[in-house]
């Protein structure tokens, strides 16, 4: 962080300009009237709980678990 907060003085320095604005101070990033991002009050219509096929396990991760086991 000290490290990181110097960096940041030194490119305000170059830049002539503070970086305060990139900062996200709040969770939301749409504060005050922001008819944009507001949340869909429709039911989503998209299908759910499909199933997904099983092809196994990864040949390159079972050889990387059995090297792990001779290691």
């Amino acid at each position: 962080m000290v490290a990181s907060k110097g960096s940041l003085k030194s490119a305000e320095g170059e830049l002539g300009r503070t970086m305060e604005y990139n900062v996200q101070l709040a969770s939301d990033p749409c504060q005050g009237n922001c008819g944009v991002w507001k949340l869909p009050t429709e039911k989503e219509n998209f299908k759910k709980d499909y199933s997904v096929p099983n092809f196994g396990a990864d040949p390159d991760m079972e050889g990387t678990i059995n090297s792990l086991k001779i290691a």
